[in-house]
């Protein structure tokens, strides 16, 4: 057991990292307080770069072109997923902070400050959520029902990903998005 930002019990399961949101989501669907994540709304969060009304078209497009010819460098990567983490907000896997990845977060973020302003940034922390929290739930119970349906899966995760450009909505308790931009890893 640890804390997690907000100094709140968190629960580190020491699992199998390859996981997908098939292999647990009817274990999560059980747990009253959470919303697990549909398969098509899966994401890796990475820098917000403004409300779409606050943002003007051009400013989007300076923002997204150094992120974009960055990513071309980058060429085949692979996110490797290490753990899974019960924490007060939501499910979720954690994949290692790369030296690729954290290269292109701040790439991100310098994009957007030179475009939009400089603006004050937290550590990053990458997490692909599995199920999002609307009311309190004891860790535990969640750890249980995780750690049996992640019995049969293999040791490691690898995903190429895919860097996107979104209009991101969360209207019905699950981030949703329209594709702006999209480019694949090698």
């Amino acid at each position: 057991m640890g804390a997690d930002r907000d100094g709140g019990t968190v629960a580190r399961i020491a699992v199998p990292p390859d996981v997908t949101a098939t292999a647990v989501a009817p274990a999560l669907a059980t747990v009253p307080a959470l919303d697990p994540v549909p398969v098509p709304w899966l994401h890796l969060t990475m820098t917000g770069v403004g409300f779409t009304d606050e943002v003007s078209g051009a400013a989007l497009a300076a923002v997204a072109e150094p992120v974009f010819a960055a990513w071309k460098r980058f060429g085949a990567v692979e996110l490797v997923i290490e753990d899974v983490l019960v924490a007060r907000e939501s499910v979720m896997l954690t994949p290692a902070a790369s030296g690729w990845l954290c290269e292109l977060v701040e790439t991100q973020r310098t994009a957007v400050d030179t475009v939009l302003g400089d603006r004050t940034w937290g550590i990053f922390w990458p997490h692909i959520a599995l199920a999002y929290a609307h009311a309190a739930a004891p860790a535990a119970p969640i750890v249980a029902l995780l750690r049996q349906a992640l019995a049969s899966q293999p040791e490691w995760i690898t995903a190429r990903p895919t860097l996107t450009l979104l209009r991101l909505g969360r209207d019905e308790r699950v981030y949703t998005w329209e594709v702006v931009e999209s480019r694949s890893s090698r």
